[in-house]
């Protein structure tokens, strides 16, 4: 506050005159304080949708990659029950099998995670994952059902 005096000789009763260096801007404090806090509150929805969209994604990837290994390992006398396997492993990770297919001893399964925000019927995760045998001598292994031979 800038305090100014009236002279005694200028009319004046000689009191004390007080004006704020922001002249009539008086209140914009709240203002400032009401945007700084939006401001805030939206770098924090913000924040927590990031982190949910890559939960999402890291989930899909694991029901995914777990889903197709477990309807592998079954084997080959259990692949008309594979892609059960594979529906029953994705669910229980919060997933939704999408497709599940099968080439000889190979599952290649897809799936869907929704993640948890304010936009989650907006956001859809993916995650693809291929399971069987990786050699020669693994699918000569599945071929003859050895699955619990260690190799040669």
């Amino acid at each position: 506050m800038i305090d100014r005096r009236r002279a005694a000789g200028s009319g004046g009763s000689g009191e004390v005159r007080r004006t704020s260096p922001l002249g009539t801007e008086r209140g914009s404090g709240s203002i400032w304080t009401l945007a700084v806090a939006a401001v805030l509150i939206l770098a924090g929805l913000v924040s927590v949708t990031i982190v949910a969209v890559m939960s999402a994604g890291r989930r899909a990837d694991t029901a995914a990659d777990l889903a197709a290994l477990s309807a592998a390992a079954g084997g080959p006398a259990a692949m008309d029950g594979a892609c059960s396997v594979a529906a029953r492993i994705a669910a229980a990770h919060q997933a939704r099998l999408i497709s599940c297919t099968l080439t000889g001893a190979v599952v290649d399964v897809v799936v869907e995670v929704r993640p948890r925000t304010l936009a989650g019927d907006l956001l859809t995760m993916r995650a693809r994952a291929k399971a069987g045998p990786t050699s020669e001598w693994g699918r000569a292994r599945h071929d003859m059902g050895a699955w619990s031979r260690a190799p040669p």
